[in-house]
């Protein structure tokens, strides 16, 4: 369902609302999403990147090697973004693995089910995907992990700035 109004818009609106009505921003953003016909506004933002054909395209583009940097402003995107690339990968039966400071294992799976991949999915290439939330992640905490992981692998970093 496209957008009756741009993203940067319905996000001002959120702020706005959030302010004159003294509620918290997630409320507000839930009641401007409600007026766009979405449940809430995780669901707006699921379908917005899914109406993105970056993710799948660019998947299958990456060759052992690439790096692709996915940069924006908080709240675009760029973890879905990351988790649709892994998604993809995993069903074309590759491997996955995810580094991140800013999501819980729970944040991810809440995550991948915004993106509509049934846990069962996850569950069946449960070898096929690691989720890494330690809190020592750094770059070279990365250096040393990614040395042994599998040739062809997608690696997201997400959030290393916390």
């Amino acid at each position: 369902m496209p957008l009756s109004i741009p993203l940067f818009r319905l996000k001002r609106q959120a702020k706005d609302l959030a302010k004159s009505q003294r509620i918290p921003l997630h409320q507000a953003q839930n009641q401007i999403a409600r007026k766009q016909g979405f449940a809430a506004w995780s669901h707006l933002m699921a379908q917005r990147l899914r109406a993105f054909p970056g993710a799948q395209t660019i998947g299958v583009e990456l060759r052992p090697g690439d790096l692709l940097l996915v940069a924006g402003r908080p709240g675009q995107g760029k973890t879905l973004f990351g988790l649709q690339l892994l998604a993809d990968a995993i069903t074309r039966g590759q491997k996955g693995y995810c580094f991140t400071l800013e999501c819980t294992p729970k944040d991810v799976l809440t995550r991948f089910a915004d993106l509509d991949i049934p846990l069962n999915v996850l569950q069946q290439t449960a070898d096929a995907f690691t989720l890494d939330t330690s809190d020592g992640i750094c770059a070279q905490y990365i250096m040393e992990t990614a040395g042994a992981i599998v040739p062809g692998t997608i690696v997201l970093v997400d959030y290393l700035q916390l």
